[in-house]
């Protein structure tokens, strides 16, 4: 587990550090560190390196080379697509931010950016949603899909899309089992 550290700094304020290694290209192992202003933050992505491993956590927070600066935060990009859409009624508009809130958010982190999610993620998220939260099959197909809708609405906005495709249109989900 990495477990996030106080590092003080010059100015006063307290940054918390999460230390993590990786094998470079040569196969030698390096050792790093991601530092983050609130304690939280450093925690859940300290959680998000334990549940989708240190590569698919490091584009979540766009260090991973080639990241720009200007990218837009998976949580940020839900709560804009809830809160956009029309034709629905308040309480459902409620609960789609209640799933960011409650269920994509604490696993992706506050901080992911929006292509964090990747196939093998999106999977990972089903699989948690079943086997942690205890959602059914019908609870997670209702987050699931509000996920791969919005997903599918960065794909397909213009002028410029916001991913290249929807990470989340062939995830497989699981079944009620009839007795």
């Amino acid at each position: 587990m990495h477990t996030p550290r106080p590092r003080p700094r010059k100015d006063g304020s307290v940054g918390w550090q999460v230390p993590f290694h990786y094998y470079d290209k040569h196969g030698r192992r390096r050792q790093s560190s991601e530092t983050f202003d609130d304690y939280d933050e450093a925690v859940s992505w300290a959680d998000l390196i334990a549940r989708v491993g240190l590569d698919e956590a490091l584009r979540a927070i766009g260090t991973e080379p080639g990241a720009d600066s200007g990218m837009v935060l998976l949580v940020d990009w839900l709560a804009r697509y809830a809160n956009q859409l029309n034709g629905i009624q308040e309480d459902v508009r409620r609960k789609y931010q209640s799933y960011i809130r409650n269920d994509i958010a604490p696993y992706f982190g506050e901080c992911a950016a929006i292509d964090a999610v990747t196939r093998e993620a999106d999977a990972a998220w089903v699989v948690y949603l079943k086997q942690v939260k205890g959602n059914a099959p019908k609870t997670i197909k209702n987050k699931h899909g509000f996920l791969s809708a919005a997903l599918r609405a960065a794909v397909e906005l213009r002028p410029t899309p916001l991913l290249e495709f929807n990470p989340c249109a062939q995830t497989r989900l699981p079944t009620a089992v009839c007795d």
